[in-house]
């Protein structure tokens, strides 16, 4: 039995969809559904009921799951174990990056990730936290950081520290948002992030909380640009708060503290990999810069 007929029956089952599977896996449908008949063939069950919603697991394929869980965690256990024994932490590794450095403390993790294991090859790639989410998933990337509650079970999380998160308004709109309400915020302008980024679902959550709903004009998806829109005039955004005191302190926007709130930034990594040599050493690290750093 091949490992990439269970991947694509785990992947499928967790995800409904042989849409969703395929771009998770970066695998074409046709070859998805070849790998399903194939293992269907070899087991000599149905796994799948295939609807118009969508791919629902069988009774058999709901008890068969588990099994085939355990089995892809068995064999990457066999292959980080093996490399554990050849001494190998080597080889390049793609870490997914959101924000900027010294907020992630990134600096002080690769210099000690370089220093300790000078094997290997460290390869960043800037993001969001949902596009960090899916490549850790697509094994496009080994881990990364988000802000933001991950909510998937296959992905293993290590919170680092809360962070606050204001609404920042233009400077000259001061009159307008001192005294307003959630309303009166809402018809404002607003710069909102695209869906995958994490301040797009947070400023959502809080509109619903207030039933509200904002007037989005622009999207944009990088916090230095949502800072420069918000000084230029253009509207409202959500801002971290090093940026939104920053750009409060350099007269460039007024904070309207009723929208304060907390969220979280946290490193990532598959679940099944945590046992892989690579993986184990950066949670290592990753706990010892954030631990011996302080909250701060």
């Amino acid at each position: 039995m091949e490992i990439y007929k269970l991947r694509t029956f785990v992947a499928v089952a967790r995800e409904g969809h042989l849409t969703r599977a395929s771009e998770l896996l970066n695998l074409s449908q046709p070859a998805l559904s070849a790998h399903i008949k194939s293992l269907e063939e070899e087991l000599g069950v149905l796994l799948f009921d295939r609807t118009p919603k969508g791919m629902q697991l069988t009774h058999a394929g709901r008890l068969l799951l588990n099994q085939a869980e355990s089995a892809l965690a068995a064999a990457s256990d066999l292959l980080a174990q093996a490399r554990s024994l050849r001494d190998e932490i080597c080889g390049a590794v793609v870490l997914g990056t959101i924000t900027d450095t010294p907020s992630l403390r990134l600096g002080d993790f690769l210099c000690r990730m370089t220093a300790s294991y000078p094997k290997l090859s460290l390869q960043l790639r800037q993001g969001i936290s949902g596009t960090v989410v899916q490549g850790i998933k697509n094994r496009e990337l080994d881990a990364g950081y988000i802000l933001g509650q991950n909510e998937d079970s296959a992905i293993a999380t290590i919170g680092l520290k809360k962070i606050k998160l204001y609404v920042a308004a233009p400077a000259g709109w001061k009159d307008r948002v001192e005294t307003a309400d959630w309303p009166q915020i809402a018809a404002l302008p607003w710069i909102i992030t695209p869906p995958l980024c994490s301040f797009h679902r947070i400023t959502e959550e809080l509109f619903e909380k207030h039933n509200v709903k904002p007037n989005t004009m622009i999207a944009a998806d990088q916090e230095i640009t949502l800072r420069g829109l918000v000084a230029a005039g253009v509207g409202l955004s959500m801002l971290r708060e090093d940026q939104a005191l920053a750009a409060e302190q350099a007269g460039e926007a007024v904070l309207w503290r009723q929208g304060e709130c907390e969220t979280l930034l946290s490193f990532l990594y598959l679940r099944e990999r945590e046992n892989e040599p690579i993986i184990t050493a950066m949670a290592q690290v990753i706990k010892h810069v954030w631990n011996s750093a302080g909250s701060d």
